[in-house]
Parts: C-alpha cells; sequence; structure tokens
C-alpha cells in the first residue's frame, strides 16, 4: 500500500494478492465418481467393490487465487463535510465442483462464486453552513431555520456475482457430474425476465460435455443508498438539546436481484426475479425511521 497525505485529504492505493496452494474440494472429492455415458454402473466404487453410494473423500484440485487493486480517499470533518470512499477490483479463480472426473477437474476453474470484481463505497457528511460559528446566516432567523442541519449518506455499488449454465444430466449420464449447457456467444440483456439471450445456450449432444466454462456469467449489480437528516435544538444554554433525526434506508427503493436461474432445463431459466441476500433485514425495501431524542 502506498499512501500520500494531502491538504485535507489521504490517498491510498494499494495491491492485495492471495495464494491457496492445493485448494481443498469445498465438500469434498467424489471418490464413486463415473464416466461418461455410463450411469451408475459406470461409478469407479460400484465396479470395484459394488458400493453405489457418494463417497466422499479429502483432496485438492488445485490453487486458488485472489489479485486484487484497492483505492481509498478520505477527507476528514473540515469544511462542513466529510467523505470516506474507497473502491476494490479483484479478480479470484478458484476450482468449483460440477464435474467429478478427475482428468476433466480443469474444467472446474473458474472465477470465485460470491465474489464480485467492482465493489465501491462512500460516505458522506454534510454540515449546514449556515448558523452560529458558520459562514452564513450566523445570527437571528435565518440561523434558527437554517442552522444545525446534518446530512449522512452511505451508498454501496458492487457487480454482480458469477454464475455456471448447466444442461440435462441426461446428456452426460456421468455418476457425480453436472452437464454443463452449450454457449455461442451469450449476449447480456439485462432485464429480471430474461437476463442473458437465451437463444444463445443450447443443450450438448449426448455423451458430450457443454462448453459454457466455470462461473463465465454475472449476475445483476446490487446498489445500496442509505440517507439521513438530523438536526440539533439547543433548549437550555445548549446544554440541554433535542436532536430530531430521519432515516431513509434504501432511498430509491431498488429492487436487488438475485443471480439468474442458470438451469437450462427450468422454465424461468435466465430470469432474475429472485430478492438477493443483501445482509439487511427483510428485502430490503425502503424503509422510513423517524426518531427524537433529547440529551442533557
Amino acid at each position: 500500500t502506498v499512501e500520500q497525505q494531502l491538504p485535507g485529504w489521504m490517498l491510498s492505493v494499494g495491491y492485495v494478492g492471495m495464494r491457496n496452494i492445493h485448494q481443498m474440494a469445498d465438500g469434498g472429492i467424489d471418490e464413486n465418481w463415473g464416466t461418461i455415458g455410463t450411469g451408475s454402473a459406470g461409478q469407479r466404487l460400484t465396479m470395484l467393490t459394488g458400493r453405489t453410494a457418494s463417497t466422499v473423500g479429502l483432496g485438492a484440485y488445485g490453487t486458488a487465487t485472489f489479485d486484487g487493486f484497492e483505492a481509498t480517499v478520505i477527507h476528514a470533518l473540515s469544511h462542513d463535510f466529510q467523505v470516506n470512499a474507497s473502491y476494490t477490483y479483484g479478480k479470484a479463480l478458484s476450482f468449483g465442483t460440477g464435474i467429478a472426473i478427475p482428468s476433466l477437474y480443469r474444467l472446474n476453474y473458474g472465477n470465485t462464486a460470491g465474489v464480485q470484481r467492482n465493489n465501491a463505497g462512500i460516505a458522506l457528511i454534510l454540515l449546514s453552513p449556515f448558523g452560529k460559528n458558520q459562514s452564513w446566516a450566523t445570527s437571528g432567523v435565518p440561523a434558527q431555520i437554517l442552522g444545525n442541519w446534518k446530512l449522512e449518506t452511505v451508498t454501496s455499488l458492487r457487480t454482480g456475482s458469477p454464475f455456471t449454465v448447466t444442461g440435462s444430466n441426461t446428456t452426460l449420464n456421468a455418476a457425480g457430474s453436472t452437464q454443463r449447457a452449450n454457449c455461442s456467444r451469450p449476449k447480456k440483456i439485462g432485464t429480471p425476465s430474461e437476463w442473458y439471450d437465451v437463444s444463445a445456450f443450447s443443450e450438448p449432444a449426448t455423451g458430450t460435455i457443454g462448453n459454457c466454462g466455470a462461473n463465465t456469467l454475472w449476475g445483476p449489480a446490487t446498489n445500496m443508498l442509505d440517507a439521513a437528516v438530523d438536526r440539533t435544538f439547543p433548549i437550555h444554554r445548549e446544554s440541554t438539546q433535542l436532536e430530531f433525526r430521519a432515516s431513509m434506508f434504501n432511498a430509491p427503493n431498488n429492487p436487488h436481484h438475485g443471480t439468474p436461474t442458470s438451469s437450462l432445463t427450468s422454465s424461468s431459466f435466465m430470469q432474475a426475479k429472485s430478492i438477493a441476500n443483501t445482509g439487511r433485514d427483510g428485502i430490503d425495501q425502503r424503509t422510513i425511521e423517524l426518531s427524537l431524542r433529547l440529551s442533557f
């Protein structure tokens, strides 16, 4: 990380890197995998010992990596405002699941599920320039009306998560593995009813694996804005104060759509009508809170 102090500002840029050597398989490796087109009869342990149940063992697919660029801009509270802004570009690659055949493990390598490529956040505080000890309207009725106001906003912007398009397992017929769809230059439509052009996807021929890569497509972005306005009313020599506050969560009332349905066999294929889990209460519709606080 490199930091630079400027008058009233602090700037920093940095690189973050991670290497997870011999990444342990999430949930373990299926030892009773089957070859393409052989069904349950082609499972390895079934042929050796007659065992038909899924058998999970500890093992590693390969190396997981993360490379990220981070930038931060901070302005401490002065001249009636404060800003804290940050941005991260991160590229995470790892081995997922889906293809259980050891010679084809490489097909599980791709963007890491749940990791957004771009993340930005801005926290802003604005103080009213009017009123006592401020620049304008320092006394009289204008100061009483316009003074002691404060606006706070928190903005969070992030791109969507990657996902894999799957097909019918009937055409693959390999125990322990999930079929991929065929992709032909997928075009992003970007509507909840059709996130990608569905005509760009098709079922692969029987006995083959689809060419759609692991986590090569991206779901909807998430944009959140919370805002609050408050004002302090001095009551008795400023030792007793009444604070009014109005808070608005998800102020634009943006819908936060989840990753679209990725199975080609589903009737809702490529529809992004589910609600994403933002880590906040409920479905995170616009919520307004009003409060009064007496300090003495």
